[in-house]
């Protein structure tokens, strides 16, 4: 059985010095309020780092001709420093409505195919793929999922999930994925 860490909030200030701010108080030493450097994103103040420690990110976003994104108000994709979001992706056909109804295997493909493009324009891969969710409207269907799943991600698995839903925006959709990936190396044409 894991147990949850404790941290024991208790003022950690040297006798004759006034702390400064809560992460002074709180735990000053503790790694993530200690300043990194990660394509020079994190500019700390002079001194011990505090709360109102200043972050410069950009975002970067890609839209597909998906006819819900401008109603609805979202994105394809959002790439945010090294981090790659990839919003709810169903099967469309390239030329409108849905690819392959009643086709899981087929439908799943399509969905991953929109997804590594979305990627592709914020210079990431599919091998940098972390985390996939999968909306699916009948579980019972799963291998043939999990099968084009496989096939895409070869050995650069990801951790997904899979989890039934009682339908999607299209009665003829069976399956929507989103995913999420982290960039490893800075590509020219996308560095911060």
């Amino acid at each position: 059985m894991v147990r949850p860490t404790r941290f024991a909030l208790t003022p950690t200030a040297p006798p004759n010095k006034e702390p400064q701010s809560v992460a002074e108080t709180c735990a000053p030493n503790h790694p993530l309020l200690q300043p990194r450097e990660t394509n020079n994103i994190v500019k700390s103040p002079p001194g011990r780092p505090t709360l109102n420690t200043e972050v410069q990110v950009s975002f970067q976003r890609v839209y597909s001709s998906a006819p819900w994104e401008k109603r609805v108000g979202y994105c394809r994709a959002l790439r945010v420093g090294d981090l790659v979001f990839v919003t709810g992706t169903a099967a469309l056909a390239e030329g409108g409505g849905v690819h392959a109804p009643g086709d899981a295997y087929a439908q799943t493909h399509r969905c991953l195919e929109i997804i590594a493009a979305a990627l592709s324009e914020v210079g990431v891969g599919v091998e940098h793929v972390t985390r996939t969710r999968m909306f699916v409207t009948d579980i019972s269907r799963w291998a043939e999922y999990g099968q084009a799943h496989g096939e895409v991600f070869g050995d650069h698995p990801p951790t997904t999930s899979m989890v039934e839903v009682s339908r999607l925006i299209d009665p003829d959709m069976l399956i929507e994925i989103e995913a999420d990936a982290v960039a490893t190396s800075a590509d020219p044409d996308h560095s911060q």
